[in-house]
């Protein structure tokens, strides 16, 4: 793990992750199988079944390419991947390429969901998300 990680309980809800600026930011909320961000793939992430992408900088996205490599490994569905709609091409070129340098066909575009604030997007039975404007220095989201 780059950035020690910790744990909070909310309202029944576990947050668990890190964040450090430029290095890695990832919390997992275990029980809704939902991931905020995903800079860093501990083993913990392995069952995440939704991430939610913030923005496309590494420290925030580098981590999908392991969990993806690991739920394929152990024969687990791609997760869904919501990110902003504006990153989601040069995104889907970054999986595509990562896919041919492991010679494997598997780049799971048609799970990456590009998103614009204003949108709802459902993301399993009884849980959905609302897109939220937010600033950086790149295409940004909340939710």
């Amino acid at each position: 793990m780059i950035v020690p990680s910790m744990t909070l309980e909310l309202d029944g809800l576990t947050l668990h992750g890190a964040s450090r600026a430029g290095i890695a930011t990832h919390i997992a909320v275990p029980e809704l199988r939902l991931g905020l961000d995903i800079g860093d793939c501990p083993m913990s992430s392995v069952p995440l079944r939704t991430i939610l992408l913030s923005h496309a900088h590494t420290d925030h996205v580098l981590g999908l390419l392991r969990l993806l490599s690991l739920r394929d490994l152990q024969g687990l569905a791609t997760p869904k991947v919501l990110a902003p709609a504006e990153s989601v091409p040069a995104m889907r070129r970054w999986l595509a390429a990562w896919d041919e340098l492991e010679a494997r066909s598997r780049a799971p575009t048609d799970r990456l969901i590009g998103v614009r604030p204003g949108e709802h997007h459902s993301l399993s039975k009884g849980l959905h998300v609302e897109v939220l404007a937010a600033r950086h220095t790149l295409p940004v989201v909340g939710y």
